[in-house]
């Protein structure tokens, strides 16, 4: 059994349900790009069944901030992960407007493209200097790999809205497709500015076999074809 296999096992036997963020997710919404770790969005309700369920996986716990925890793999060459908790109030809508995704031969399921948006606009506000670059060229590739106007003013004032916030509050009414959106809940979500998040620690082969299969599934992205048509990018080269 793979680890996302065992992921999505171990989850459902202790009814746990989690969002899969970060670069993972990023992928599946059209931007390229690598990731060394697992990003997972869980309810804070479910914090020490989550910490069960990866201590039998030989997880132990490398940095916790409450709001935050980064567990480090016994196994050399697994998948470091890293877990953000929330609230059951922005856990609930967050996952029942999310989207179910083959993530290496399993059902997983990430963030829509709007709350994706919204917890990279959130790490961007909060960020340190070391990370900024790479989520504002998520929020940047996002943006323009879905073809969001950044004009229109929709737009506008949802990108306004969250350069304000100091928690999440009603999306305007934007959406990528119909230009739409029902109004959601509050959606609160954590910040703690004495977090160091440290890059995980892979070996260099262990990564270079990463990325060949993330090209594998990012293949089989869905509209993957025509998106490179339109762009005319006839392979994806990685050095």
């Amino acid at each position: 059994m793979t680890f996302f296999e065992t992921i999505a096992t171990a989850s459902r036997a202790g009814n746990l349900r989690f969002l899969v963020i970060g670069g993972l997710a990023i992928n599946f919404y059209g931007y390229s790009r690598e990731t060394g770790d697992l990003d997972l969005l869980i309810c804070c309700d479910g914090r020490e069944q989550w910490l069960r369920l990866f201590s039998d996986l030989n997880y132990s716990v490398f940095r916790d901030s409450r709001s935050f925890l980064q567990l480090s793999p016994l196994e050399q060459g697994a998948w470091p992960v890293d877990l953000m908790l929330v609230r059951q109030g922005t856990f609930e809508p967050m996952f029942t407007a999310g989207r179910d995704v083959n993530l290496y031969d399993v059902q997983l399921r990430i963030p829509s493209l709007e709350h994706l948006l919204m917890l990279k606009l959130h790490a961007l506000k909060h960020t340190r200097l070391s990370r900024f670059l790479k989520d504002f060229l998520d929020v940047e590739y996002l943006i323009r790999i879905n073809k969001l106007d950044i004009k229109s003013e929709n737009m506008g004032n949802y990108l306004r809205s969250m350069a304000q916030w100091s928690c999440m509050k009603k999306y305007p009414q934007h959406s990528p497709s119909s230009d739409s959106l029902n109004e959601l809940p509050v959606l609160e979500l954590p910040s703690d500015p004495n977090f160091d998040s440290r890059p995980p620690r892979i070996d260099h082969q262990v990564m270079l076999r990463r990325i060949a299969e993330n090209i594998r599934w990012r293949n089989s992205r869905p509209d993957e074809a025509e998106r490179r048509a339109a762009e005319k990018i006839s392979a994806e080269f990685v050095l």
